[in-house]
C-alpha cells in the first residue's frame, strides 16, 4: 500500500528562509528552475549551506517518520535532494502524474519529503496526489505500464487519460496537499503525484525535496551509480558518504565541496 502523511512544520521558519534564499541564488545564477544539491549547479559555499539545511531536516519530524517506519537512521541522497524555484510564468515546468519509483527503481526503504518553502495550494501550485475514489483502485495495471515504459525508455509521466485507462474512469481523484511554508508531504515511491495544475497567473513557488534511504539497503539505482549521502552524526552535524556500486564510504566535507559533478 502506498504511504502518505502530511507533516506540519517539518522545517522551522529560519531554515525555510535559508532554503528559499539558496533556491534564488542558485537558480538565478544558472538560469535554471531547479537543481540538485550534489550537481554542477552548486559551488562549495552553496553545498555547505545545503548541508546546514539537511542537518536541520534530519533532526526534525519528517526524518522521524523514516526512523519509525523502517527502524533505521535515514540517509539523504544529495544527488536527488532537489531545490526548486518555479516562476509565475513557469507553468510549462509543471510535472505530470509520476511515481518517485523513477528515482530508486525498486521497493527498498525510501521516503521523500516534499517540503513547501511558501504557502501552496491556493495562489501557488502545490502538490496534487492521486487517491482512490469509491471502492478504491489497484495500482497493478499502472505499475506494469510504468515498467514497460521504463524498459522501452518511454516517458514515465502519465496524464489523466492514462489514469482513466489503468485505474478506471471514476476510480480516482486528484487531491491537493495544501501546505503552509515549512510543511511537508512525506510519501513513498508508490504514491502517484504531480504539480498542482493552475490556470492563469499564480505566484512564484519555492520547494525542496529530501529523499531518504537506508545505507544498509540502498535502492537499485543508487547501487548502480555514484551517489552522495548525508546522515545524522551521533557526534552532531552530518556525516557524508560516497557510495560507488552500492558501497558507501565516508567522505570529507572538503571532498564533497570540491567534487566535480557533471550532468549525465
Amino acid at each position: 500500500m502506498p504511504y502518505f502523511k502530511m507533516v506540519r512544520q517539518a522545517l522551522p521558519a529560519k531554515t525555510v528562509a535559508d532554503a528559499r534564499q539558496l533556491a534564488n541564488d542558485v537558480c538565478r545564477r544558472n538560469a535554471v528552475g531547479k537543481f540538485s544539491v550534489a550537481s554542477e549547479w552548486t559551488n562549495a559555499t552553496e553545498r555547505q549551506r545545503a548541508l546546514g539545511i539537511a542537518e536541520v531536516f534530519l533532526n526534525g519530524p519528517a526524518a522521524d517518520l523514516f526512523r519509525s517506519r523502517f527502524d533505521v537512521e535515514p540517509a539523504l541522497c544529495l544527488n536527488i535532494m532537489t531545490v526548486r524555484h518555479q516562476a509565475p510564468e513557469g507553468a510549462a515546468e509543471a510535472v505530470g502524474w509520476h511515481l518517485d519509483l523513477g528515482f530508486v527503481g525498486d521497493d527498498s526503504p525510501f521516503l521523500v519529503s516534499w517540503t513547501a518553502l511558501q504557502d501552496v495550494g491556493r495562489d501557488r501550485p502545490g502538490l496534487e496526489v492521486c487517491v482512490p475514489a469509491g471502492s478504491g483502485h489497484n495500482l497493478t495495471s499502472l505499475l506494469e505500464a510504468w515498467r514497460q515504459r521504463r524498459l522501452s525508455n518511454g516517458s514515465l509521466v502519465f496524464d489523466d487519460r492514462d489514469l482513466d485507462e489503468h485505474l478506471g474512469q471514476g476510480g480516482w481523484q486528484a487531491r491537493v496537499a495544501h501546505a503552509t511554508e515549512g510543511d511537508a508531504a512525506v510519501f513513498d515511491q508508490l504514491v502517484l503525484h504531480r504539480t498542482q495544475p493552475m490556470t492563469g497567473v499564480f505566484q512564484e513557488r519555492h520547494s525542496i525535496e529530501f529523499r531518504m534511504m537506508s545505507l544498509d539497503a540502498l535502492p537499485m539505482y543508487q547501487r548502480t551509480q555514484t551517489a552522495i549521502f548525508a546522515q545524522r552524526s551521533t557526534e552532531g552535524g552530518v556525516r557524508l558518504y560516497k557510495a560507488v556500486n552500492g558501497n558507501p564510504l565516508t567522505m570529507t566535507l572538503d571532498a564533497f565541496c570540491t567534487l566535480e559533478i557533471h550532468a549525465g
